[in-house]
């Protein structure tokens, strides 16, 4: 199994393979990447290795399903079949896709709580 995971925005990124998250070596503090002193050196950056302006035909994975869905607010389409059409267009189409998984992010409040608002 393979876990990653973002932490915050230092956004370390920790993939270890064969443990647990729990066994997983703890990130190494940053303290030591920032300083008082700024360094205006330029940037350069690296050229893009792929064309960043191709784009998918009519005859790409899911494009039929795509062309359906309405992209105008957030919300408006299907998740389970946005991931399935972003899944197969990126990993092929007989990639066995991962189990969806649902979960909900909210605060309730519960009675008798500290975060009960009534």
């Amino acid at each position: 199994m393979r876990w990653v995971v973002w932490l915050g925005l230092a956004g370390v990124l920790i993939a270890h393979a064969g443990q647990s998250l729990p066994e997983a070596p703890a990130p190494v503090p940053m303290f030591n990447s920032f300083t008082d002193k700024a360094d205006l050196t330029a940037y350069k950056h690296t050229p893009a290795e792929i064309d960043l302006n191709v784009k998918n035909g009519k005859d790409a994975f899911g494009s039929a399903l795509s062309e359906k869905m309405d992209f105008s607010d957030y919300d408006k389409i299907d998740d389970f079949e946005l991931n399935y059409v972003l899944w197969h267009a990126v990993m092929g189409k007989d990639a066995a896709q991962p189990p969806a998984v649902r979960r909900a992010i909210a605060f309730r409040s519960m009675p008798g709580t500290k975060i009960d608002k009534k």
